[in-house]
């Protein structure tokens, strides 16, 4: 059993000869430079994206569930990073963000290439139009690592696709329910907590465990571990994304803090302040919602936060989060190893600055 430094090392190899082969292919009769160059800009992003914290607990739960056959595993578990891409290549887009992980995002690096090419038309609307079809063509590697997979008996893997397509509606839903947000003036509460249990609870976490454990066996038994400490520690993810955005180092999280408030997204912080805080504190947060920050106001909304306890609250319920994701997994009938690995992702998980 892996650790997930350990895990990384290996699958990281694997994930980079997978891509080279499906690009290598899908360019062979391509001449000129434009998608060859996003093709391999696609790869870079996958790459240097995340800690690989959703195969890595896929491959925990295909181990704790008898699995056997390691590599052929984590080679079926790369299908998760590169759908994991597509979804941020798109969400990027939707965000009109510039920088993924100190990397240009693909309609970025689609504008700034057709520039130097000096190309003509309206370049922005064709960058956008490049990026949402390197996220397509991702999604389609996605789905032919799944479905003509021949590694594991046919009815285990029927069940993981089931979970797979069942993950596509929910993280779009999430999706859709998120920009909805932005939208509205008094978000709903009710909806924020939906999109994070479907954006990040079920996609996250946990999905990829039950497609590890099916994976190994149709008869797993991990269905409730997988629903309950996949939701509180998805939920506990989400908040920790937020608490980062406002308090965490702009060098380490590669971007300016208070993203989420320039974009009207709606966080636990900012619905702490609109449920809890004082009338002036309120005014205050929504006089710059939605709206462009210079590193004045960041400091100013930052100390906002602060000021209103709204980090303090946000704070307690991580602490208490996690100790509860960490006696869900003591419970749980799997092997003390296994046991172990959660935990120490759990910890990880609980000290990330990014």
């Amino acid at each position: 059993m892996y650790s997930l430094k350990e895990f990384k090392n290996i699958f990281d190899p694997m994930l980079e000869e997978f891509l080279d082969e499906r690009i290598g292919e899908y360019l062979q009769n391509y001449s000129g430079p434009l998608v060859k160059d996003l093709s391999l800009h696609g790869k870079e992003l996958v790459m240097h994206a995340g800690k690989r914290v959703r195969p890595y607990i896929a491959y925990c739960m295909y181990k704790a569930s008898g699995g056997e056959k390691d590599e052929k595993a984590i080679k079926f578990f790369v299908s998760l990073e590169v759908f994991h891409m597509f979804l941020l290549i798109h969400d990027d887009f939707m965000d009109k963000a510039k920088l993924r992980h100190d990397t240009t995002t693909a309609h970025e690096f689609v504008y700034n290439r057709l520039k130097t090419l000096g190309r003509k038309g309206d370049l922005s609307h064709v960058a956008d139009s490049q990026a949402v079809l390197l996220g397509d063509l991702l999604f389609a590697w996605t789905c032919k690592l799944i479905d003509l997979n021949k590694d594991f008996p046919s009815e285990n893997l029927l069940q993981v696709k089931e979970i797979f397509y069942k993950t596509l509606d929910e993280v779009i839903l999430g999706q859709m329910i998120d920009i909805d947000l932005t939208t509205q003036n008094e978000p709903d509460l009710k909806l924020i907590d939906e999109k994070t249990l479907l954006k990040t609870a079920y996609y996250s976490f946990i999905r990829p465990m039950q497609m590890g454990a099916y994976l190994a066996s149709l008869n797993n038994g991990f269905d409730k571990f997988t629903k309950d400490f996949g939701t509180i520690i998805g939920m506990t993810f989400q908040i920790q994304d937020d608490y980062l955005d406002i308090m965490g180092d702009p060098k380490l999280l590669h971007k300016n803090i208070l993203e989420d408030v320039s974009q009207s997204e709606p966080t636990f912080f900012t619905n702490y302040i609109f449920e809890y805080g004082k009338a002036e504190e309120k005014k205050e947060l929504i006089s710059v919602f939605g709206k462009k920050l210079n590193d004045t106001k960041r400091k100013q909304i930052k100390a906002l936060f602060i000021k209103s306890r709204a980090i303090c609250a946000g704070e307690k319920v991580i602490k208490e989060n996690i100790e509860k994701a960490k006696k869900i997994v003591e419970k749980t009938n799997i092997g003390n190893e296994y046991k172990k690995q959660i935990i120490e992702l759990v910890n990880k998980l609980e000290k990330r600055q990014s």
